[in-house]
């Protein structure tokens, strides 16, 4: 609860991504679905509120099945990402860095590991690179507002 209030006090969002981090696409629908419920009662009881985005693991993009339910499990928004930095795999901050620097666009969203200690390294040579590049962080939220001419790839 604490890291989670945290978060939302930096400013940033707090999201969905399963209860499990099971492979939604190998279970029946009501599995799938009390996966993605089981999270969002677990984030409204640490947060106040189920979180403002879904994203389904282990995967980038939703099947159709996924994103109906989790608009049914009160979700509005199911968000994909084009940059898997693979940092849950990854020793070496290097490793990161060099595969999210080298597909890293205006509008991309990037997938980092909430905590680990390579990510939480990582991060700051990946803040560093996305100014050199005249972008800058921002949330979802903030990413899906802009005007489409605002960004060379949004998310989905």
């Amino acid at each position: 609860p604490g890291l989670a209030r945290r978060i939302l006090d930096g400013g940033h969002e707090i999201g969905n991504h399963t209860e499990q981090h099971l492979d939604l696409a190998a279970l029946d629908e009501r599995a799938a679905y009390e996966e993605i419920t089981a999270c969002a009662r677990r984030l409204r009881r640490l947060t106040g509120s189920i979180g403002a985005w879904f994203r389904p693991s282990p995967t980038a993009y939703a099947s159709p099945l996924v994103q109906r339910l989790a608009r049914r499990a009160g979700y509005p928004h199911v968000l994909g990402c084009d940059v898997e930095s693979r940092d849950h795999a990854a020793t070496r901050v290097a490793t990161v860095t060099r595969k999210v620097a080298g597909e890293l666009r205006n509008g991309s969203v990037v997938e980092l590991s909430l905590g680990r200690p390579v990510t939480v390294e990582a991060l700051p040579l990946l803040l560093a690179e996305i100014g050199r590049r005249g972008l800058h962080a921002v949330t979802a939220t903030e990413l899906l507002d802009r005007p489409a001419a605002d960004v060379t790839r949004t998310a989905r």
